[in-house]
């Protein structure tokens, strides 16, 4: 055994094979004993069939999911084609590889398991000894292969980089005899599915967790704490019952509403440079400060669109109606015209409405109120309207600290949650490309 894998044991926990050799491909490495190399141009065959029609099952390539029909992916409101005809379109067959060469370096490819036709810009190949299409697909979508393509891929930059047909049949291709390819191809999908499954009931339990969050603003901030308290009438059809002592106002009578400034990116004389806030640094109860641009302001503009501690943000575009609450993450900051700034009059507490803008957000109440034509945008004539529940402000301070204390609890599970998500999806990469590069022996944990 080389030395190298004396004391190799995956995280999986299983064992190498007993003898290696060196592959002669330095990127490729050390193999195991009874493995070939051989290049791409011995493996596959580029097939350039057409439709005649564009009858056929229109397929699609994902760095996701490999290929699919295009019908099983679609998002609600795309289409299924932009194109005016699929004529032309290239023909491929279950166990063909079909690469976007635009994507290929981004995991742009897989093994098919259909018939059907691909946009003619991508790639068809089609193998030419047996080989199993499962070992290879998961084998070309490891990252040592995606690296390889991108050194082998024609461009300036990564987004005009191709990966050419030529190119990509002198890759070399790791080819273990065609009985370990079964076990290794059947090991996967194995432990790939037992994964997937684990990580959809994580995710599953996140939309839980999310929806009883939402549950917990809304009662408290269109309830209240006290159970027992009498109720009546807000008013108000989708608000329905509100505590008798609360008051129903409008955004406009208990604060101060200032669209931000349109893009200046140029120094008009006399300007000075600052930070402003877009809609997308906007998050539902934070500011992401990550990606913050700078423009030109003039001396009156600095004192109508400077951001204060407790100001809230909505944004005016995009996901119109999410708002955050400023909190001096930055020392002096300002808003571009895609979000809002709302400055309440005293005595008000900022958090207590965050959480009312935040529930009113998730229940879809500021979609249903925005002007649209091609984008939706909240205006402030329609955002000065929206109508706001009004407890006496101890009270307000009460509901603020509880919401603050409660959803943080599920906010810091939610995050453990999406970590350990993280840590399946590594632990998933990590097992197919030991599997498939021969670090580890898979053979004795499947049957014939």
């Amino acid at each position: 055994m080389s030395s190298s894998h004396v004391k190799y044991m995956d995280s999986s926990g299983m064992e190498p094979y007993t003898e290696y050799k060196d592959s002669g491909v330095e990127w490729i490495g050390e193999i195991p004993e009874h493995w070939d190399v051989r290049r791409s141009k011995y493996v596959y065959q580029e097939r350039n069939d057409r439709s005649i029609n564009g009858s056929e099952n229109l397929l699609s390539v994902s760095e996701y999911y490999g290929i699919k029909p295009r019908l099983e992916v679609m998002e609600e409101g795309e289409f299924v084609t932009r194109a005016k005809t699929l004529e032309g379109y290239k023909k491929c067959k279950p166990d063909d590889l079909v690469m976007n060469i635009m994507l290929a370096w981004k995991r742009g490819l897989g093994v098919t398991a259909y018939d059907g036709i691909v946009s003619p810009s991508y790639a068809v190949f089609k193998p030419m000894i047996e080989n199993d299409a499962r070992y290879l697909h998961y084998l070309l979508r490891t990252d040592k292969y995606i690296t390889e393509f991108k050194c082998h891929s024609t461009g300036i930059i990564d987004s005009r980089l191709r990966l050419y047909p030529d190119e990509f049949l002198r890759i070399n291709i790791i080819l273990p005899p065609l009985s370990d390819q079964k076990a290794i191809a059947t090991f996967l999908d194995r432990e790939t599915s037992r994964i997937d499954a684990l990580v959809e009931k994580k995710q599953q339990f996140i939309e839980l967790l999310e929806e009883r969050r939402s549950a917990l603003i809304s009662h408290a901030v269109t309830r209240g704490l006290d159970p027992d308290v009498p109720m009546k009438d807000s008013g108000i059809e989708w608000i329905g019952e509100i505590p008798e002592h609360w008051d129903v106002t409008k955004l406009k009578q208990i604060g101060k509403i200032v669209l931000g400034k349109m893009l200046t990116p140029k120094d008009k004389g006399g300007y000075n440079k600052k930070n402003y806030l877009r809609a997308k640094n906007i998050r539902w109860g934070k500011v992401d400060v990550n990606d913050v641009k700078e423009m030109w302001f003039s001396d009156n503009e600095i004192n109508q669109y400077r951001l204060y501690a407790n100001d809230l943000l909505v944004s005016e575009g995009g996901e119109v109606g999410r708002t955050a609450i400023w909190l001096d993450e930055l020392d002096e900051c300002y808003i571009q015209n895609s979000v809002h700034k709302v400055t309440l009059k005293d005595p008000h507490n900022p958090i207590y409405f965050l959480y009312q803008f935040i529930s009113q957000g998730k229940i879809g109440y500021f979609d249903s109120i925005v002007n649209r034509v091609s984008i939706a945008h909240l205006t402030r004539e329609r955002l000065k309207e929206v109508p706001f529940l009004v407890p006496p402000l101890q009270e307000q301070q009460a509901i603020a600290n509880y919401l603050d204390r409660e959803t943080s609890q599920i906010d810091n599970l939610i995050e453990k949650t999406k970590q350990s998500i993280e840590y399946l999806k590594e632990y998933r990469t990590a097992l197919i490309s030991s599997a498939v590069t021969g670090k580890i022996d898979v053979r004795g944990t499947v049957s014939d």
